[in-house]
C-alpha cells in the first residue's frame, strides 16, 4: 500500500497528467448521469407497460444496452420502448465507442502541441514509419535531429536513409560502442554529449593549462574569459583597468573587455563596474592580444598546481571530466554515492571516495578543504543546487561549476552559488547551429549569443562611437568583418562602410532589441 501511494502521489504531481485526469472524471460523470437518467426513464416505460423492477434492475439493463451486449432477458413489449431502445443503444456506441477513443487521441495530440513553440510545427507519426518522414518532406529538410536512445536513433537515421541519402542528420549517443552502428548511414554527426559536457566542465578549472579559456572562436578573433581571482585585477573597476590599458598599449595590442558575469548574470561592460572576487571577465580578441592580456594580469598562483579538484558524481559525465583532468596531470577526487562506482574506479590518477557528497565528513576526506574547484556533475537538478549552496558555504572562495538538466535551473544553480553552470541544451544548440549557419551565429555559453548581421543602412558611414548600438541594444561589437577580413576588436573611431558585417555579443534579449532598434539587415 505504501508503494502505491507514493505511485500515486508522483501520478498527480504531474501537471499534465492533472489536467488528462480532470477531462476524464468530467466525462465519466456525464456518462453516471445520463445512466441515472436512463434508469428513471426505463422503470417509467415499465410501469406503462403494466411491469414493476427493482431499481438495481433498471441499472442493469441500461448498462447491458448501452454497452451493446444486449442480453435480451429483459425487454419492452411496446413502440415507446422498441424507440426508447433505440435511443440508449446509439448513445452508448457514440459514448463508449466513439467519444471516449477521441478524447484519448485528443490527449496526445495536446501533449505534442504543449510541447511546441512559436513558428514551430508539431506532427504527430511513428518515428520509423517512412510515411512519417515524407509526410514531414524530409527530402527538402536542412537537417535532421534525432535525440533518442541508441535504438530509437538508430532506427531514424535507417529510415531517413531509406528516403533520401542527401539530407544531413545529428545523432546522439548514450554508448560509445554504438558510434559504429549510427555513423553507418552515412552523412551522418554523432555527437557524445555527455562526454562533451564532461570536458567543457573540466576545461573551466581554475589552473588547467592558459589562465584564460578560450570558450569560442570565429575567424581569427577568439572569446576567452578568465576568472578574476587569477588576475591581479580584484577591487579595481572596469574604468581602472581601461585607462591603464590606454596609457600602456597601443590599441592593436588591447583585448575588448566584452562583458562580465556576476553571480551568472552577464552586464554590458561600464567603466564604474567593480571587478571582484567572483568575477569573470569576458575577453574578445586575438590570440596574440590574449596572450598580452595574460602576462600583464594574470596573478602567479603557485599553490593551485598543487590543489585537487573536487568531483560529485561519478556518472558519465563525471568520468569524462576526470579523464580530461588525468590528461592535464590535474590531481583530482571523486565522490561517488554507490558502493559500486563502475567504470569510475577504473579511472588513473584520482582519488574515488565512496559516499554521500551532501556528508560533511565524506567531503572532508575527499579534500574539499583544499580543493581548487568544484564540478558537480549529478543529473539531478536539485541536489545540484544543494551541492552547490553547501559547498558555498564550506569555502566561500573555491569555484564552482555546475552541470544542469534542465535549463530553468541554470539561474538557480547560480543563486546557490556556482560560479559556471553548463547544459546539454546549450551544448547541442551549439553544435546543431554550427553545422547549419558556420558563419552565422554561434552560441557559446548559456544564454550569450555571438551573431553577426549587416551593417544596418542607417549606421553607414556612422563611427563606432556614434552607432549607439552598445547603449541602444546591449551588444558589444568584438569585430568587423569586410569580405574575407575580420577587423578584431575595433576601436571607437572605426567607421561601419556599407557591406560590413557586425560581430557581435550579447544575451538574447540584447539581440532582440538589435533587431528591433536597427534592423535586420
Amino acid at each position: 500500500m505504501k508503494f502505491l501511494s507514493s505511485q500515486l502521489l508522483y501520478f498527480f504531481q504531474n501537471r499534465r497528467t492533472r489536467k488528462n485526469v480532470a477531462a476524464l472524471s468530467r466525462f465519466l460523470f456525464s456518462v453516471i448521469l445520463i445512466i441515472v437518467f436512463y434508469s428513471i426513464c426505463f422503470h417509467h416505460i415499465m410501469l406503462l407497460e403494466g411491469r414493476q423492477f427493482s431499481w438495481i434492475t433498471g441499472f442493469y439493463w441500461t448498462l447491458t444496452v448501452m454497452s451493446t451486449l444486449g442480453f435480451g432477458d429483459i425487454t419492452f413489449s411496446s413502440d415507446l420502448g422498441y424507440l426508447f431502445t433505440i435511443v440508449v443503444l446509439l448513445s452508448g456506441i457514440v459514448l463508449l465507442l466513439v467519444i471516449l477513443p477521441f478524447t484519448l487521441l485528443v490527449a496526445q495530440w495536446q501533449q505534442a502541441v504543449e510541447q511546441s513553440f512559436p513558428g514551430l510545427v508539431v506532427m504527430l507519426g511513428e518515428l520509423d514509419d517512412p510515411k512519417t518522414w515524407r509526410n514531414a518532406r524530409v527530402e527538402e529538410a536542412a537537417l535532421v535531429v534525432a535525440t533518442g536512445d541508441d535504438l530509437s536513433n538508430t532506427s531514424v537515421a535507417f529510415t531517413v536513409r531509406g528516403i533520401t541519402q542527401d539530407v544531413p542528420m545529428v545523432l546522439t549517443a548514450d554508448d560509445e560502442n554504438s558510434l559504429d552502428i549510427l555513423n553507418f548511414p552515412g552523412n551522418v554527426h554523432v555527437f557524445l554529449y555527455h562526454r562533451i559536457l564532461g570536458r567543457r566542465l573540466a576545461e573551466r578549472t581554475l589552473g588547467l593549462g592558459s589562465s584564460i579559456t578560450v570558450v569560442s572562436r570565429f575567424d581569427e578573433m577568439v572569446i576567452g574569459e578568465i576568472a578574476a581571482r587569477q588576475t591581479t585585477l580584484v577591487d579595481c573597476t572596469l574604468g581602472d583597468l581601461f585607462a591603464k590599458e590606454r596609457a600602456e598599449l597601443p590599441a592593436e595590442q588591447r583585448v575588448q573587455v566584452a562583458g562580465i558575469w556576476q553571480a551568472g548574470r552577464f552586464f554590458v561592460p561600464a567603466p564604474e563596474m567593480a571587478i571582484g572576487g567572483r568575477t569573470i571577465l569576458l575577453l574578445a580578441g586575438s590570440m596574440e592580444q590574449m596572450a598580452i592580456f595574460e602576462s600583464r594580469y594574470a596573478a602567479p598562483t603557485p599553490a593551485i598546481a598543487e590543489a585537487p579538484v573536487l568531483i560529485l558524481g561519478g556518472g558519465r559525465v563525471g568520468r569524462a571530466a576526470a579523464e580530461t583532468l588525468r590528461r592535464q596531470a590535474i590531481p583530482f577526487a571523486v565522490v561517488e554515492k554507490r558502493s559500486d562506482p563502475g567504470p569510475v574506479a577504473e579511472l588513473a590518477g584520482g582519488q574515488l571516495i565512496t559516499g554521500d557528497a551532501a556528508d560533511i565528513s565524506v567531503l572532508e576526506r575527499a579534500g574539499i578543504m583544499a580543493a581548487r574547484t568544484v564540478i558537480v556533475t549529478t543529473r539531478n537538478d536539485a541536489m545540484n543546487m544543494y551541492l552547490c549552496f553547501y559547498c558555498r558555504q564550506l569555502r566561500p572562495e573555491i569555484q564552482i561549476i555546475s552541470r544542469t538538466t534542465l535549463q530553468r535551473s541554470v539561474p538557480k544553480l547560480h543563486m546557490s552559488g556556482a560560479d559556471l553552470v553548463l547544459s546539454y541544451a546549450a551544448i547541442g544548440a551549439n553544435s546543431i547551429l554550427n553545422l547549419l549557419q558556420e558563419d552565422e551565429i554561434t552560441m557559446y555559453t548559456e544564454g550569450l549569443n555571438l551573431f553577426t548581421r549587416k551593417v544596418p543602412e542607417r549606421l553607414v558611414n556612422c563611427t563606432l562611437a556614434d552607432s549607439g548600438i552598445r547603449e541602444q541594444s546591449g551588444c558589444t561589437v568584438v569585430a568587423l568583418r569586410d569580405r574575407m577580413e575580420t577587423a578584431v576588436g575595433p576601436t571607437a573611431r572605426a567607421r561601419l562602410l556599407r557591406g560590413m558585417s557586425l560581430v557581435l555579443i550579447g544575451d538574447s534579449g540584447a539581440e532582440q532589441r538589435f533587431l528591433e532598434t536597427f534592423g535586420s539587415d
